[in-house]
């Protein structure tokens, strides 16, 4: 079951109990101080985050202040990078591969190792269509064969392996 909150807040629940029931308030978390709140009124060991490092900033909460408001709730994480430039009045945020942006990318893996050791780590690409199915396809491969590098030499130090299958 998944409980949405446009646009950026998202739940999703894998097996709460038959007679466990959402509030209907958890439509209405715009910021993570509610989201956190209204995780700690449910208070179900199912019901956790998977923290994004860049949704948050739609409405404005920067990756620091859902961090601190959700850490004690954190079972996953997503890890993306962007790039940002001035365009009229405001500005464009557009994905680049990891390591290539304005993200605080190890920081934010470090931080998240702290807070939940045992969290999945999910590479998230935001990458535009490039001109044709398959130059996109053999351009996807190679952010994703890239930020999977990038992510190994991220986090090794964290957990002290030379695991080659990481």
């Amino acid at each position: 079951m998944s409980v949405c909150f446009p646009p950026v807040f998202r739940l999703e629940f894998s097996r709460l109990p038959h007679n466990q029931e959402l509030p209907a308030s958890f439509r209405d978390c715009s910021t993570p101080i509610e989201l956190r709140t209204l995780i700690e009124k449910v208070d179900h060991p199912l019901v956790k985050i998977c923290i994004d490092p860049l949704n948050s900033i739609t409405l404005l909460h920067g990756i620091n202040e859902t961090f601190s408001q959700l850490k004690d709730h954190i079972v996953s994480a997503h890890v993306k990078d962007v790039k940002m430039e001035r365009k009229g009045s405001g500005f464009q945020i557009y994905g680049c591969p990891l390591g290539e942006g304005i993200s605080s990318v190890t920081s934010y893996l470090e931080n998240v190792y702290v807070a939940n050791p045992k969290s999945n780590v999910f590479i998230e690409q935001w990458m535009d269509a490039c001109n044709s199915p398959e130059d996109t396809l053999v351009e996807e491969k190679k952010w994703v064969t890239d930020g999977i590098l990038f992510l190994k030499n991220s986090i090794s130090h964290l957990t002290n392996t030379t695991d080659k299958r990481i």
